[in-house]
């Protein structure tokens, strides 16, 4: 994911995040992105939910992506977040 935002997403599922999800062996790497408002089932899984033992694997760089590389990010609020997300 590259210069994304996530504003106010809401999910009712218990299983799930309210922004992103990670229930399969995949990879996803998360460059500039924005997480505000959003809301999960549980406290801890508002923005990311990485589900244990399915191989999924997240990170969050604290890098900007070409042609923003220059650009040194700025770090927000704390990430709600439920798994293991690096």
């Amino acid at each position: 994911l590259y210069l994304c935002v996530f504003t106010n997403c809401k999910t009712s599922s218990s299983t799930s995040a309210g922004a992103i999800t990670i229930k399969a062996d995949t990879i996803v790497n998360v460059y500039g992105t924005s997480f505000i408002g959003n809301e999960g089932p549980y406290e801890k899984r508002e923005d990311i939910y990485n589900k244990p033992n399915t191989g999924g694997t997240i990170t969050i760089h604290d890098t900007c992506p070409s042609p923003y590389s220059s650009i040194t990010p700025i770090q927000g609020s704390t990430l709600v977040v439920s798994g293991t997300v690096g």
